[in-house]
């Protein structure tokens, strides 16, 4: 799609296990919510990442569209957290 916006973030939970924001702008509010649970193997972590997005308004209408974009974008996401990881814990 190439369209591109900006979400005015805050965080609204944070705990041992979890983090979550919440993004808003004029035409839509995101939350993120990202899990980390003690993983399998000792000193592994188990990473859970959801997106959701609400659409308000006119760009209600592009809801399918954007949910292939969405997709793509997660993704990219999961790649680009996986890596980010696997430097962290290789450090």
């Amino acid at each position: 799609m190439g369209n591109k916006t900006e979400l005015t973030y805050e965080l609204v939970q944070l705990d041992d296990e979890r983090v979550v924001f919440r993004g808003e702008n004029k035409s839509a509010t995101a939350t993120d919510d990202i899990d980390v649970r003690p993983g399998t193997e000792p000193g592994a972590a188990a990473v859970t990442y959801r997106a959701h997005i609400d659409f308000r308004g006119a760009a209600k209408l592009a809801t399918p569209l954007a949910k292939v974009e969405f997709e793509r974008t997660g993704d990219n996401t999961v790649i680009a957290l996986t890596e980010a990881l696997g430097r962290w814990t290789r450090a």
